[in-house]
């Protein structure tokens, strides 16, 4: 057996994807080595535990779960996404000590290490082995050739913008941005976050264009995406990378794909609760397209003011919904809103904090509240679910450009002047989708 070493960002969202790509390479005859930070290693095998859910050598698969020491550094769910990726280089001398130990085995040494994009570091740790490297894009076709058209947009005067990885600022001059071959015209609106630079000294930045230049320098790039969704972008970047890029996507679970093929499928969770039966007994009870999801994902954060106008919204569209929402993010909104809103819905909805992606096959959904995460956005397409789109901050702009404009298969909400998407926009957007024609279009398509 090939021995493949996969190091995913300590984020679930990363976690994730990398874990079911591991699953397809072990069915196809490699072992691997799955690591993790200890501190994610020990929350998954927690929830596992807790949830009854069969580890890996129950499931009789070549999957060895490694956690790496990471007692330096901070915890990701304190930290912004640029102190994240640049608190990462902290796990290169334990990495670097495992793969040295891992090739010093006689048995099964590793040939090759698959490494999340933003951990462009590990790069140098394939070359001192003599490794094979191996990147997992985990965005967007489209996204990884706008972080490759950076230098060019700086030297057209499109880039950086003002901002943060969070947001741009207001201050940015808008334009519009067609001279990347294989993609439509865009605007600067449109633009993944990561392209913001917040003063002339930001070294995240900097990072970010260093980092894009070692991941084309990799042996081979996984994409996250497939050809029938992506065909002009995914052209245009092989031109980019030496016709060195593989589509592999989407990369779902395969019960979440209806493939049966013998397969091991791994369920990746952090979340200890158990939801599932109490979540999909209760969509149980509704009836065919008739239920609202919302989920704006594990790390998107929005206001508890922005909460209250989508938790009133929801109130007043009158359709029954399953809202999974973060316990620090309920918090946010006041408390008398808060009581308010729940004595209201009552009888007609659910509130969780986390839930399976399962979900998202459950008959009785007709539209789906989303942030436009990348994973979000390949599950929402995957069951045929109009994607009603929220996008914060990162790619999801893009995503949301390209489900909205390009596959037409969503509607974006509104912001009013005030900055927030106000409760009557909620609304609106809700029974257009499920109450009109715009909803059963996009079913088609």
């Amino acid at each position: 057996r090939p021995h493949a070493v996969v190091f995913p960002f300590p984020s679930l969202g990363h976690i994730i994807p990398m874990m079911h790509l591991s699953c397809r390479l072990e069915a196809l005859g490699f072992l691997i080595t799955f690591v993790n930070t200890e501190h994610n290693h020990l929350r998954i095998l927690h929830a596992w535990r807790a949830r009854r859910i069969p580890l890996p050598e129950e499931h009789e698969v070549h999957i060895n779960m490694v956690g790496l020491p990471d007692a330096n550094m901070p915890s990701l769910e304190t930290i912004n996404v640029f102190e994240a990726i640049m608190s990462t280089d902290r796990l290169r001398g334990a990495f670097e000590r495992m793969i040295g130990k891992l090739v010093e085995s006689q048995s099964c040494p590793p040939v090759c290490i698959i490494a999340d994009g933003f951990l462009s570091w590990t790069q140098d740790i394939a070359q001192e082995f003599s490794l094979q490297w191996a990147v997992f894009w985990a965005s967007s076709a489209a996204t990884s050739l706008i972080s490759m058209h950076i230098p060019d947009l700086m030297e057209r005067g499109l880039a950086p913008l003002k901002g943060t990885l969070f947001s741009f600022a207001a201050e940015n001059e808008h334009s519009y941005i067609s001279f990347i071959d294989g993609m439509p015209t865009i605007s600067s609106s449109d633009l993944p976050t990561s392209i913001a630079r917040q003063d002339q000294y930001d070294p995240g930045f900097r990072h970010r264009i260093e980092r894009i230049q070692r991941v084309k320098r990799a042996d081979w790039i996984f994409a996250n995406t497939f050809m029938a969704l992506e065909h002009n972008e995914l052209r245009a970047m092989q031109g980019r990378v030496q016709n060195k890029l593989l589509p592999v996507g989407p990369v779902l679970s395969l019960g979440f794909l209806e493939i049966s093929d013998g397969t091991a499928d791994i369920e990746i969770t952090i979340d200890d609760s158990v939801e599932d039966d109490r979540c999909i007994d209760w969509l149980d009870r509704q009836g065919a397209l008739s239920v609202l999801y919302v989920s704006f994902g594990s790390i998107a954060h929005l206001s508890g003011r922005q909460l209250e106008q989508v938790a009133q919204g929801l109130e007043a569209c009158s359709y029954p919904f399953l809202w999974v929402i973060r316990n620090e993010l309920v918090q946010t909104m006041s408390a008398d809103v808060r009581n308010a809103f729940t004595e209201k819905v009552r009888g007609r909805s659910l509130v969780i904090p986390s839930a399976p992606a399962r979900v998202l096959k459950h008959p009785s959904l007709g539209a789906f509240v989303t942030h436009c995460g990348w994973n979000s956005t390949l599950e929402g397409i995957s069951v045929g679910l109009p994607m009603l789109c929220w996008p914060c901050f990162a790619d999801q702009m893009l995503n949301c450009r390209y489900i909205v404009k390009e596959w037409r298969i969503g509607i974006e909400f509104a912001k009013a002047a005030t900055g927030l998407v106000d409760k009557s926009e909620v609304e609106r957007v809700v029974r257009a989708v499920l109450e009109g024609d715009q909803g059963r279009q996009i079913r088609r398509r």
